[in-house]
């Protein structure tokens, strides 16, 4: 815990960015750790706020906001990948892929949690201590509303539930891909001739 919480650690966090739909080509990766959790949170945090591009329709009144992906089942998905990771395994990790994004995180349920009590938002810590300062904090509730709010959002499919690990897979919005495929294309048709 000393370690997870001291400005200098020898714990990385790594962000990933794949083109297409596999870990086949990576086309970057960051690390935002070696440092302070909550600040490794806060660099997360802002990076991910920038990847989550905005289509807007001003033909509309009011103008209609479209986002890559729901940014609060993010946040929540990350804080829980933090909070509820184990990390006597190793570090969490994102991956963004073409059409997704995946956080996962090590050490499977909790012992004594089942998937319904996961799915219900029953929250027992793996990490008390840290659950306790990320709640001092106000960046947690400690009221088991992440996992509901992901699942009413995107469904109980977007959790791969293992003995050593969970994943949580966020869908990116198909209209919002749309949208950047075509400006790619026509920018690329710009540039050839």
């Amino acid at each position: 815990m000393t370690e997870l919480l001291s400005d200098k650690n020898n714990i990385p966090f790594i962000f990933v960015k794949f083109q297409g739909h596999n870990k086949a080509s990576i086309s970057e990766r960051s690390d935002y750790g070696y440092g302070c959790i909550l600040t490794t949170y806060g660099k997360i945090k802002n990076r991910l706020q920038a990847e989550n591009i905005c289509i807007s329709d001003t033909t509309v009144r009011p103008r209609k906001d479209t986002y890559l992906f729901d940014f609060d089942c993010v946040n929540e998905a990350i804080l829980n990948a933090l909070v509820h990771n184990d990390w006597t395994i190793t570090e969490p990790q994102i991956s963004m892929f073409n059409d997704r994004l995946d956080i996962l995180s090590h050490g499977g349920l909790p012992n004594g949690i089942t998937k319904e009590q996961f799915f219900d938002g029953i929250s027992k810590p793996r990490n008390a201590t840290l659950m306790r300062i990320f709640l001092n904090m106000g960046l947690t509730e400690h009221t088991g509303h992440g996992i509901p709010t992901i699942v009413e959002k995107y469904g109980k499919d977007v959790f791969e539930i293992e003995n050593n690990y969970i994943r949580c897979t966020i869908p990116f919005n198909q209209e919002v891909i749309d949208q950047i495929d075509n400006k790619k294309c026509r920018f690329e048709c710009r540039n050839c001739k």
